[in-house]
């Protein structure tokens, strides 16, 4: 869980926030066709944004399902 680190977070307080995960893709400057897959992830209006290193030509993306 995301609160596992922080103090003074309970099962209830966690519970009425909102969470949201989102993928998408970024143009690889030099390669052309290319992309790199990022991950947004907002909690409570706290955004971290970050990638794993998976990249995809964009034929090979479903923006609607957000998948390969």
């Amino acid at each position: 869980m995301f609160h596992q680190g922080v103090k003074n977070v309970s099962s209830k307080s966690v519970s009425n926030k909102t969470l949201s995960i989102k993928f998408f893709l970024k143009p690889i400057k030099k390669k052309e066709n290319t992309f790199v897959e990022h991950t947004q992830i907002v909690f409570n209006r706290t955004k971290v944004e970050f990638t794993v290193g998976l990249n995809c030509l964009s034929n090979r993306w479903n923006d609607r399902k957000e998948e390969f």
